[in-house]
């Protein structure tokens, strides 16, 4: 009997919406995908010709990893970097618009949110095709998320670390460096107290004329 097609697992085939016989049935095992089930799918991936197949390819490995997300104590920066150095476009699209940051958001996928913005050219405005960027999937899904329920915490930090990555705050610079008091109402204090000092003295001098 003839081995099954690759991509009898339907499931797979779905996901990846593609029909070839690379073996990415590994991906098929749920939830939260293990290092060792990602770096099958990457060395499957690694020795094909760098053309539009491959690229589409790693695409969908950062999907899967995006829906599935990874097992617990597996860092996801490792593959997603990885998967980029081979050509994978962090910012790839579907047919909906979707991209892989925009998928992590919706699912409240954390550490592929944060493996996904530690790269320099990870696009934040892309939006799907019902005009809501992976930000906003995640501030409506915080609103809707019970009160104080790890739902809410975690899609909180999500829309907390898109919005740091949007907008980086400069390293704060300790006043000691400059010599700037702390406490306003000190500072002028003592410029009041200088002026009291030098008014007394010019008085002073006036006097002694």
């Amino acid at each position: 009997m003839d081995a099954l097609p690759i991509f009898a697992n339907t499931k797979v085939s779905a996901v990846f919406g593609l029909n070839t016989e690379l073996g990415l049935r590994v991906l098929g095992d749920k939830p939260g995908l293990s290092a060792d089930t990602i770096q099958k799918a990457i060395n499957e991936i690694q020795p094909l010709p760098k053309d539009a197949k491959k690229i589409h390819l790693l695409g969908s490995l950062l999907f899967k990893i995006a829906m599935l997300g990874v097992a617990e104590g597996v860092d996801a920066k490792v593959p997603v970097i990885k998967i980029v150095q081979l050509g994978g476009d962090p910012n790839i699209q579907n047919k909906q618009g979707v991209t892989p940051l925009i998928i992590a958001s919706k699912k409240g996928n954390l550490t592929m949110v944060e493996a996904l913005l530690n790269l320099d050219d990870i696009d934040l405005d892309i939006t799907d095709s019902g005009g809501k960027t992976a930000y906003q999937y995640a501030m409506d899904n915080r609103d809707f998320a019970k009160e104080k329920s790890p739902e809410q915490d975690r899609y909180g930090r999500i829309q907390h670390m898109i919005s740091e990555k949007a907008n980086p705050l400069p390293p704060s610079i300790p006043n000691s460096i400059y010599n700037i008091p702390s406490n306003h109402s000190n500072l002028r204090k003592r410029r009041g107290g200088s002026r009291k000092r030098k008014s007394r003295q010019n008085r002073s001098r006036k006097l002694r004329r």
